[in-house]
């Protein structure tokens, strides 16, 4: 989702397309959102068995893997927030301790007080259909679906095993359409309007983007990355590519940030994590699955007016992007995506917004799998925090 959609795809996936069958939001088989499978190897490689017979999950970080960082460079930031929007945005996010339920103040700050997330809540979030209708949204499948949410490229980013759309568009570079490991990635999510949205006094408060790798080697979880923040672009409705405007937000003191959607925008919210386009060269051939999550909650805007949150029917997916190359950009490669989740209503209460390789999704990866098994993810699950 985080790249251009001007090119129509005629894929399912393909938000250039209206009527997909699969739903990436970049134009890509499942994507949306973004990366959203069994045989995880290069030009054809082992199976899964090996690496998914760890006992316990690590909450570590190797050496390979990119630092993790509670901040980022501002120009990382900027150079992931322009590409976004000069290119279509996935549309189609990392589980944090649980607060309390939505604050009446417009910009408090929240406490953690437990878990939020859960085992259950990740797979549904991949195998559910979408809480509501996106108002605007032309009938791409991870709009309207059935099966909504998807595994596009999965835990193996190569363009040899992209759907025929993809292989086949002029714009791509021919050397991104073989079998070489794509090596950058960055996670995204999206908030839109639901059909019926009258929250007028309300905004949207986001935290805790994470993403983490299931590794082969190890059969452990390991943190790609993280950001106590997010950051936000508007986005044309009809494509889900970025455009010229501004979104109002606010940024609290633990980090979070609260936006606001105003009733009938001509234009959905799309949000990257604060780390802009990681590199993930040094471990990209060792992804056996990936896990990206994301918090959100609704809270009142003004609290001198009317508390509307009831009225307000707002949706969030998220999924993931992988590029080529440090050099690539949205308009020579057109991400297809990690995938994408379904879109599910915003609440008062802080909940995740999950995306998963896992076999629960509609799977739109051409080879024989990108995903694994969702009952060797129940067994061996990632960090929930």
């Amino acid at each position: 989702m985080h790249r251009s959609r001007n090119i129509p795809c005629g894929s399912s996936t393909n938000p250039g397309s209206p009527v997909p069958q699969i739903r990436s939001r970049t134009c890509a088989s499942a994507l949306m959102a973004c990366i959203m499978l069994v045989s995880l190897t290069a030009c054809g490689g082992s199976g899964p068995s090996g690496y998914f017979l760890s006992e316990s999950i690590a909450q570590e970080s190797s050496s390979e893997a990119p630092k993790d960082v509670s901040t980022a460079p501002t120009d990382i930031v900027a150079t992931a927030t322009t590409q976004a929007k000069a290119t279509k945005s996935r549309g189609t996010p990392s589980p944090a301790p649980a607060t309390s339920s939505a604050d009446p103040t417009p910009t408090s700050a929240a406490t953690s007080v437990g878990i939020v997330n859960s085992i259950d809540t990740i797979i549904g979030d991949m195998s559910l259909e979408n809480d509501a209708r996106l108002d605007g949204i032309p009938d791409f499948m991870w709009a309207v679906g059935p099966n909504p949410a998807a595994v596009v490229m999965g835990a193996d980013p190569r363009g040899c095993k992209m759907p025929s759309w993809w292989l086949t568009m002029p714009a791509v570079k021919a050397e991104y359409k073989d079998c070489d490991l794509w090596t950058r990635f960055i996670q995204w999510f999206v908030i839109y309007e639901g059909v019926g949205n009258a929250g007028h006094n309300v905004r949207v408060e986001t935290r805790r983007p994470k993403t983490y790798y299931l590794s082969k080697s190890t059969g452990r979880w390991i943190l790609l990355g993280q950001h106590a923040g997010t950051s936000w672009f508007p986005a044309a409705k009809s494509n889900i590519i970025g455009t010229d405007g501004s979104v109002d937000e606010r940024t609290n003191a633990d980090g979070s940030v609260a936006i606001k959607i105003p009733v009938k925008s001509s234009y959905v919210h799309h949000g990257i994590w604060p780390l802009g386009i990681v590199d993930i060269s040094t471990i990209v051939a060792d992804i056996a699955a990936i896990f990206s999550t994301v918090q959100a909650r609704l809270i009142v805007d003004d609290s001198n007016r009317p508390d509307d949150r009831p009225s307000a029917v707002l949706l969030m997916n998220s999924g993931a992007d992988y590029y080529p190359t440090a050099g690539s950009t949205a308009a020579d490669s057109f991400p297809p995506g990690v995938g994408t989740s379904r879109a599910k209503r915003i609440t008062s209460e802080w909940q995740s917004f999950n995306f998963a390789t896992i076999s629960a999704a509609r799977q739109d990866y051409t080879g024989a799998s990108a995903s694994i098994p969702t009952e060797v993810f129940r067994a061996n699950p990632p960090p929930l925090d």
